[in-house]
């Protein structure tokens, strides 16, 4: 099966093709990334996600460059890549993972679709702290990522028959170990990485993950909600990027007077309430705001906005 879960949100707004070339990416690449997005970036490291990538280049390491290729989306295996980009000292390392459901997850959503069960996390740049994975019916994992609750964020859900909605909301997601260190994972949304954590001492991927992020090898409560930013992005906008792509784009994360000038153009045309949001800053609720307004107007709607295709 391939990625006709969530079809191509991910990259409608690319005039890329897939491909299945590789290319090299490093630091510089991830800077460009933040820069044509409008993210704020803040501390010497910042986690990332790339969806539907694979990697020959050596994982849980610091290294200055990866060659990766774009990788075809089963929601079966761990198909993406996770890692920690290294502001500071211009370095990356990258981890097995997925940043898509299982899915098993995904077919209960279906069956289920007027409950919230699974999600696909938007791209975006997110607010992350170290707290517990809270597994039903499992112990609590410390020392994992949990998602603020306290910004609306943007989530696919596919309810099946063509039926992909945007939802903007609270969808308590986390970034922890896969439970596997290849296929049967366990998410229903949220970013996991090849590893276990069944025990006091994660294991496996997702440790040199949090470790080489600056955590304790044996979780401490020390550490409870340390702040990390996380950018989730798509290979195929890294491979954009680095053929030379220089289109900017507002989505979720971005930040500043453009996205300011946005949401009061989508207040003016009642997409948006004021009093809903921080103006500046692109939350779920602007994301969803512009996915309404992009279907409205007949524009592929994905939620995200491109700075020089379309105005308002």
């Amino acid at each position: 099966m391939t990625d006709s879960f969530f079809g191509e949100v991910d990259t409608a707004h690319l005039s890329m093709p897939y491909s299945d070339k590789e290319f090299t990416i490093s630091s510089a690449h991830f800077a460009r990334l933040a820069e044509q997005c409008h993210y704020r970036l803040m501390g010497d490291i910042v986690l990332f996600g790339i969806r539907a990538a694979q990697s020959l280049s050596q994982k849980g390491k610091w290294l200055t460059e990866i060659k990766i290729t774009e990788n075809r989306l089963d929601y079966l295996y761990l198909n993406c890549l996770l890692g920690l980009w290294d502001r500071k000292n211009h370095k990356i390392a990258i981890f097995q993972g997925s940043t898509v459901p299982f899915k098993a997850n995904v077919i209960k959503q279906r069956e289920n679709p007027n409950q919230r069960i699974s999600n696909q996390l938007a791209q975006g740049l997110y607010q992350y702290y170290v707290g517990a994975h809270e597994p039903d019916h499992r112990p609590k994992e410390e020392g994992a990522f949990r998602l603020t609750r306290h910004v609306s964020t943007p989530v696919w859900r596919d309810y099946g028959k063509g039926q992909l909605i945007l939802d903007a909301c609270a969808p308590n997601d986390h970034i922890h170990a896969a439970g596997s260190i290849d296929t049967d994972y366990k998410s229903a949304g949220c970013q996991v990485i090849s590893g276990f954590h069944n025990s006091a001492m994660p294991e496996g991927e997702y440790q040199q993950f949090r470790i080489l992020a600056g955590q304790s090898a044996l979780p401490s409560e020390l550490e409870l909600h340390l702040p990390y930013q996380y950018l989730l992005t798509h290979t195929r906008h890294l491979h954009a990027i680095q053929q030379g792509c220089l289109n900017e784009y507002l989505m979720q994360g971005s930040e500043g007077y453009l996205v300011r000038e946005l949401q009061e153009q989508l207040i003016a045309e009642n997409y948006l309430f004021e009093q809903k949001i921080d103006k500046g800053l692109m939350d779920g609720k602007t994301v969803k705001a512009v996915y309404e307004w992009q279907k409205a107007s007949s524009i592929n709607a994905n939620g995200i906005y491109h700075l020089e295709s379309f105005k308002l």
